[in-house]
């Protein structure tokens, strides 16, 4: 029998663990890029795409609801010890599925990474 360790999702889209560095505004305009976050929660986008869980502790919870008991412990410390390092002020983790069938939100994600805004710390298919 097969245990799973990520999050659950449905075969029309990924689930990641994603640090983004938060937005900063643009001292001549204000202007600021858009919170993927909300972006995500619309309801004009895919309901596939969903926010599962913000911050290191809440992602931990999350990661570890379905687990045995037996290896819950050796998966906090393994999450712990991923988020760690992006659990300050400059990064606001998240827990996100995003649909295969969005390609403009996926396209909006793909450039994030690119451009270093978002760093993608654990992937699930």
């Amino acid at each position: 029998m097969k245990t799973r360790n990520g999050f659950v999702s449905n075969s029309s889209s990924s689930s990641f663990i994603i640090a983004f560095t938060k937005s900063k505004k643009c001292p001549t305009c204000g202007r600021s890029d858009p919170d993927f976050l909300a972006l995500l929660e619309r309801d004009d986008y895919s309901e596939d795409n969903r926010v599962a869980a913000i911050g290191m502790q809440d992602i931990i919870e999350k990661k570890t609801e379905w687990v045995v008991s037996e290896r819950k412990e050796n998966i906090r410390k393994e999450m712990e010890k991923l988020l760690k390092p992006y659990n300050k002020k400059k990064y606001t983790l998240a827990a996100i599925e995003i649909s295969y069938h969005d390609g403009t939100l996926k396209k909006i994600f793909d450039d994030m990474i690119k451009n270093g805004t978002a760093i993608v710390l654990e992937k699930d298919d």
